[in-house]
């Protein structure tokens, strides 16, 4: 019998994109019970009123069926720290999916990556992430990045995933830190020096429809992911001693390159910089 899977999708002003995520993911495929978790962060659009109304319609609609597909809405701080962590205290599931609004996930998305959690040594799974309409280097840089990771992990680990879409055992988290800007790459540095393992897998994507449509929007879009990649780095580089062969040559490796692209700027990072969307 599939795990029951609680998916945590935070939210902020979302009326142009929440609707399609809604149906992207109660028409996932996945075989078990689903518990669906739209956490808003103090909307003042029409974000609410859609989720509320589908909220509705769904329990009119599966009437005996809702043991199988559960949505509600929770509301948390804005902030997707806080709105992810609001979503873990109020989830039921083994294994908990974070998803962004603008990601649209392939319909047999959860199931495969659920599939990946057969190992009891993984902790993290992550998707590959594709851009939908964005500058031309955009794409280029994604695909790159996607075969690195999936080698990675194959090899030894994966440094961390894509926010976009991931998933992880809800036994090993209980809750992010609060001044954590980079969910995607907090657990997954956490669970590989504790010994477990991160997969980024190729078996499935994840398509983001909101990405830099202007050279000002993709450099400023990667120099600040740098950031926050390189803060979760240095939080965890006093472990490094005591990490095993194999990830310890790669997260020194990952984090001379991000100290290289980004460094220069990181006495002036501000965490809210790191977290707004940009595009």
């Amino acid at each position: 019998m599939n795990p029951t899977i609680s998916v945590i999708i935070p939210c902020f002003n979302e009326e142009a994109l929440i609707e399609c995520k809604i149906q992207n993911i109660l028409g996932q495929d996945y075989e078990g019970r689903l518990d669906i978790i739209i956490v808003d962060g103090g909307s003042t659009d029409k974000t609410l009123d859609i989720v509320k109304y589908y909220i509705d319609c769904y329990w009119k609609e599966q009437g005996p069926k809702l043991d199988d597909r559960i949505l509600r809405l929770e509301k948390a701080p804005k902030g997707k720290t806080h709105q992810v962590n609001e979503g873990i205290h109020r989830t039921i599931g083994e294994i908990i999916f974070v998803t962004d609004v603008d990601a649209v996930m392939e319909p047999g998305c959860i199931r495969t990556i659920v599939e990946e959690f057969s190992n009891p040594n993984v902790a993290v799974v992550g998707a590959c992430s594709v851009p939908d309409k964005a500058v031309f280097l955009d794409p280029l840089c994604w695909r790159v990045s996607n075969f690195i990771r999936c080698l990675q992990s194959r090899i030894c680990t994966a440094p961390w995933v894509i926010a976009t879409c991931y998933a992880f055992r809800k036994n090993l988290l209980s809750e992010y830190p609060d001044d954590v800007i980079a969910d995607d790459a907090y657990f997954p540095l956490w669970a590989n020096f504790k010994g477990y393992k991160t997969i980024y897998t190729d078996k499935t994507t994840v398509r983001e429809v909101r990405n830099p449509t202007s050279w000002r929007q993709f450099f400023y879009h990667k120099h600040r992911k740098a950031n926050a990649l390189l803060r979760e780095f240095t939080r965890f580089s006093y472990l490094m001693p005591y990490a095993r062969p194999g990830w310890k040559v790669l997260f020194m490796t990952w984090f001379a390159f991000l100290i290289l692209v980004a460094g220069w700027s990181y006495p002036f990072f501000k965490q809210d910089s790191c977290y707004r969307k940009t595009v």
